[in-house]
């Protein structure tokens, strides 16, 4: 610590600065420190949360893998009619999955490869949404 009281010194004799102390949260991110075990964790309890409660999911389970090993999605388990088209623009489905892209760019790189393969599964449903409505 004292090196680092000395950067801060230094910085000080040419920059204005005040002490915030260590911070806690940052852009709606925890930052939780283990001074012992030089470790940083980094956590969105709360945006999750609050997505789970914006697509109305906060009753689903926990699950050790994000996606089932081995799954296919295809053209197949896109909508095909009209009542499907208009049942999967309710849930919102690239909302969901943008939610799940920027958890994954930010805090949670063990979603990344779901969060990709839902994507463009959804880029596809957005697109066969699109063919059936015209």
């Amino acid at each position: 610590m004292a090196a680092q009281d000395a950067f801060v010194a230094e910085l000080a004799t040419h920059f204005k600065l005040q002490d915030f102390k260590p911070t806690l949260f940052l852009l709606g991110i925890e930052i939780t420190r283990d001074w012992p075990k030089h470790r940083l964790y980094l956590s969105q309890c709360q945006y999750i949360v609050n997505k789970l409660a914006e697509f109305e999911i906060t009753d689903c389970k926990p699950v050790g893998t994000p996606m089932t090993p081995g799954l296919q999605l295809s053209k197949e388990d896109s909508p095909k009619t009209q009542e499907e088209v208009k049942a999967m623009r309710n849930i919102l489905c690239m909302n969901a999955v943008g939610s799940l892209l920027y958890l994954a760019t930010t805090s949670r790189p063990d979603i990344a490869y779901t969060a990709g393969v839902l994507a463009r599964f959804c880029y596809g449903m957005a697109l066969a949404s699109y063919i059936i409505g015209t």
